[in-house]
């Protein structure tokens, strides 16, 4: 029967795994519960540090979460993992089409109180980031590109590193950490670059700096002026989430990669 005990197997299986392909460095930042591929279709749970952060995108999911939650924090505190709370990010126009309501905040656990702070600290790769999980992109974080970040980390040294879109500098750090003589982290929002600069402070990291400014202006500007790069991150956010605006989408795309590669040493 899917009852609560059901549901605590799967939770058990999934946290099982976890620790099974992730080094125990990572368990404090990764990916809990990944939807259909752990059989929970619908839902993503992300750990950061002592907090859980979920999104339910599905109707299913959306009815066991009174029995389904305090299951995610009692499977990882039975493993000795300190979790403070669980905060929902189903502020997605996704849960329309399952006729649930967007919202966000702070699930209730029976007889807990939750942290007041909706920020808090991970370590992944040896970099340490500040992640708001309450109005970050997503879940707060893009746990998924944790091996690319290493490969960037890697291939990077003494290299002189543009990184665009870079969001909270995730690669640009760990170019910077990496051993690149010079990065160069730009992002069309000054809430990201600040975040970005946090970051790099917070590494001790001093061989970077940062640009403000839209990668679609930054790189025919370097055209024509001469670029000093020769490693170049391209990590945009989705163009488009609707099919009618697919064709732009990849102009888009054709276009970044284009000036790009003109700005790379032949």
């Amino acid at each position: 029967t899917f009852d609560a005990a059901f549901w605590r197997r799967r939770v058990e299986y999934a946290w099982a795994y976890r620790k099974t392909v992730l080094e125990p460095a990572d368990l404090s930042a990764c990916r809990f519960i990944f939807g259909e591929a752990d059989q929970f279709p619908g839902l993503t749970v992300d750990r950061f540090n002592n907090v859980l952060v979920t999104q339910t995108l599905s109707v299913g999911m959306e009815k066991l979460k009174p029995v389904l939650f305090p299951l995610l924090t009692e499977v990882l505190r039975a493993d000795g993992q300190t979790i403070d709370g669980i905060y929902e990010r189903n502020d997605e126009a996704l849960r329309a089409k399952e006729g649930l309501e967007q919202n966000k905040g702070w699930f209730t656990l029976p007889g807990e109180s939750h942290p007041e702070a909706t920020q808090t600290e991970i370590c992944e790769n040896g970099v340490y980031y500040h992640v708001d999980f309450e109005n970050g992109q997503k879940t707060g974080f893009f746990l998924d590109q944790k091996y690319n970040r290493r490969a960037v980390a890697r291939l990077a040294a003494g290299h002189t590193v543009l990184d665009c879109f870079t969001h909270t500098g995730s690669f640009a750090l760990n170019a910077a950490k990496g051993g690149a003589a010079r990065v160069t982290a730009a992002d069309i929002s000054a809430e990201a670059i600040a975040m970005a600069k946090r970051n790099a402070e917070r590494n001790g990291l001093d061989n970077m700096d940062f640009l403000c400014e839209d990668t679609f202006e930054l790189l025919p500007r370097l055209e024509k002026e001469g670029s000093p790069y020769d490693f170049i991150i391209l990590d945009p956010p989705a163009f488009t989430k609707a099919r009618r605006t697919v064709e732009n989408a990849m102009r888009g795309y054709k276009e970044i990669n284009y000036r790009a590669m003109k700005l790379l040493p032949r």
